[in-house]
């Protein structure tokens, strides 16, 4: 139930925040971010590296997916900051990360998520700096900016 709970209030975030207008230039981002998630889900499921709790991992696997990822992904293309320095992309990436963080902390906290093997929250931190990293220079080296229609 909490997982439809988190897909419902991430669309409610995009429906209230999202510039719907520069969706043909977020839209691809945020396919890239699906397709991450489903490979790491992949990845994840064959190690063991974490699991969320409940029967079946799969709706869980697209309302993340569907859901956070493509929510996320959206909004942090949409507010990266006009002026690129990399001071401000660093404060830009902390933001983000430390929403993750404490997203998967309430998760872990609250039992929905576990930790397996080696894997723990440092590990997801590094990673949501490494994925932020990817969804920004996949933005930026498409040129992806000249998509927006200002209407």
């Amino acid at each position: 139930m909490i997982y439809f709970i988190r897909f419902a209030i991430a669309w409610l975030c995009w429906l209230i925040f999202a510039d719907k207008k520069r969706w043909r230039e977020i839209m691809p981002v945020c396919v890239l971010s699906i397709t991450l998630a489903f490979s790491s889900d992949l990845t994840i499921v064959y190690h063991s590296l974490w699991k969320y709790t409940g029967e079946h991992p799969l709706p869980i696997a697209f309302l993340d997916a569907f859901g956070i990822y493509s929510v996320v992904t959206y909004l942090f293309i949409q507010w990266l900051p006009k002026e690129k320095t990399t001071l401000r992309l660093i404060h830009y990436w902390f933001a983000w990360s430390l929403l993750s963080i404490t997203l998967e902390w309430l998760h872990v906290h609250m039992g929905h998520m576990h930790y397996g093997l080696w894997w723990h929250m440092g590990w997801s931190y590094l990673a949501d700096w490494i994925i932020f990293t990817l969804l920004y220079f996949f933005h930026r080296e498409l040129h992806l900016w000249k998509l927006r229609r200002d209407e």
